[in-house]
């Protein structure tokens, strides 16, 4: 077998007594690995055709001139599925368990970063999971978000750790505001992964779970922070508890904590398959047949090629 794409290349041949064949120039193509499409503007009106360009590419990026098979075209709209939040505008934490540590805990208006209002806690005597948590119905969300805001830049506060049970053996991701002032995540393989941030001032936090590798990117702002963060314990494969405290004396308040998962809905197009590829290419034209937001259009090969 040849192992790498290659241009006129030439086989030899050759006995134990010298006697050498040759075959050749061949060319060799790299296979392809997945699709490309044409710029497609936004807005596009339903029932209007689309022309489109769908391309087969090779691990170069180049066009993979060998591919002449068909592919399936699919539109989905893809959005946000809430799995489980809370973002105290009822005016209450009811639904959290209180834990065992002497806290001032309440919802307020002081501040909020979503809406008006989130839910505070003034204390933090030297222990964890004392402050409140939540029971979660053995979630595996795509992702997790919240906003945390902290009264100072020298205590250990800000806790938000989730898992499978309700210590450290059993977490996922283990979030604090450190007395550095950094604030991350930390795990047991590679430590800390934190940013920077002052007292008195909004951060959302956002985590995307890779459930299969068993890694978390962390985000905060939007802005990816530390990529492929390992679970603190990999043997997690579902959460049960989301946990806030304190471990300094500290003033923090938590707004608009949501688990959430992608969900697509399919979208009616024509045609559903195009022609055979011709060199590695289709052009054609697609009609969306329904309104839609944040809708894809994805092609997929019988072969698993997607894009």
């Amino acid at each position: 077998a040849v192992l790498e794409p290659a241009s006129n290349l030439v086989l030899t041949a050759q006995d134990d007594d010298g006697r050498r064949g040759t075959f050749g120039p061949l060319r060799v193509l790299a296979p392809p690995i997945g699709f490309s499409w044409s710029a497609i503007a936004s807005p596009q009106t339903a029932g209007t055709p689309l022309p489109v360009t769908i391309t087969a590419r090779d691990v170069y990026g180049h066009r993979a001139e060998g591919f002449e098979d068909t592919a399936r075209l699919e539109g989905r709209v893809i959005s946000l599925c809430p799995r489980w939040g809370d973002d105290f505008e009822d005016g209450d934490f009811l639904g959290w368990t209180v834990g065992g540590g002497s806290y001032t805990r309440s919802v307020t208006e002081e501040t909020a970063a979503v809406g008006s209002r989130s839910f505070t806690m003034i204390g933090g005597s030297g222990s964890s999971y004392d402050g409140i948590y939540h029971a979660l119905s053995n979630l595996t969300p795509q992702l997790m978000s919240f906003y945390i805001r902290t009264s100072a830049t020298n205590m250990t506060a800000g806790y938000v750790v989730i898992g499978s049970a309700a210590d450290s053996a059993h977490a996922m991701a283990w979030f604090y505001m450190n007395t550095n002032g950094t604030m991350g995540v930390y795990e047991t393989v590679g430590g800390w992964h934190g940013t920077s941030y002052t007292s008195n001032q909004w951060y959302k936090v956002g985590f995307i779970f890779n459930w299969s590798t068993k890694q978390i990117d962390y985000y905060v702002d939007d802005i990816l922070v530390s990529s492929n963060i390992p679970f603190r314990n990999a043997s997690v494969t579902n959460l049960s508890v989301c946990h806030l405290w304190n471990y300094s004396n500290a003033q923090t308040w938590w707004d608009d904590i949501v688990f959430a998962s992608l969900c697509t809905n399919p979208v009616v197009l024509a045609p559903t398959n195009t022609e055979p590829f011709n060199k590695g290419s289709w052009s054609g034209q697609i009609t969306l047949l329904e309104p839609a937001s944040n809708m894809a259009l994805i092609a997929t090969a019988a072969s698993g090629l997607v894009g």
